[in-house]
């Protein structure tokens, strides 16, 4: 299983803004270490998801689709907002497919989402599909169906 989803996103995320925090050298250090730089995911801002697809060079990717930040009382706008924030998110990681080594989706994706699983992803290990069944299309072509690499796949409801 893969150790990223939901929460765990957002803590990586904090820790690594937090130990930049620390002194410039820390930071420094940080900023040029790639691997330091491989979560995306769609609960932060698209500002630092570009950020980590810049300083994270070539590598492998771990992409986490969540719950966009949303108001305890939402109205449909909010909502709306929501699903938009979910619309960036693929525009930003769609192009990065070739890096991604981890993929959790836990929130009925849109379709620009769906078109980016529905391409292929080669260096793809893990991919856990934690959604609602009504969520998901009666078939789409997983991968375009180029799977070879994937080891763990995981489907729940």
């Amino acid at each position: 299983m893969s150790p990223f989803g939901g929460g765990v996103c957002e803590s990586y995320v904090k820790g690594l803004f937090l130990l930049r925090c620390v002194s410039r050298s820390w930071r420094d250090l940080i900023d040029d270490t790639p691997s330091f730089w491989v979560v995306l995911t769609s609960t932060v801002s698209c500002h630092f998801n570009q950020t980590t697809i810049t300083r994270s060079g070539d590598t492998p990717l771990i992409v986490h689709v969540g719950r966009p930040p949303i108001p305890v009382i939402a109205t449909s706008s909010d909502l709306d907002a929501g699903r938009a924030s979910l619309e960036r998110f693929a525009e930003f990681v769609g192009p990065t497919r070739d890096r991604w080594k981890v993929v959790w989706v836990e929130e009925i994706p849109p379709p620009t989402v769906w078109a980016c699983l529905n391409s292929p992803a080669p260096m793809l290990q893990t991919i856990r599909l934690q959604i609602a069944s009504e969520g998901m299309p009666a078939t789409f072509d997983l991968l375009g169906g180029e799977t070879h690499h994937i080891r763990r796949l995981y489907l729940n409801q």
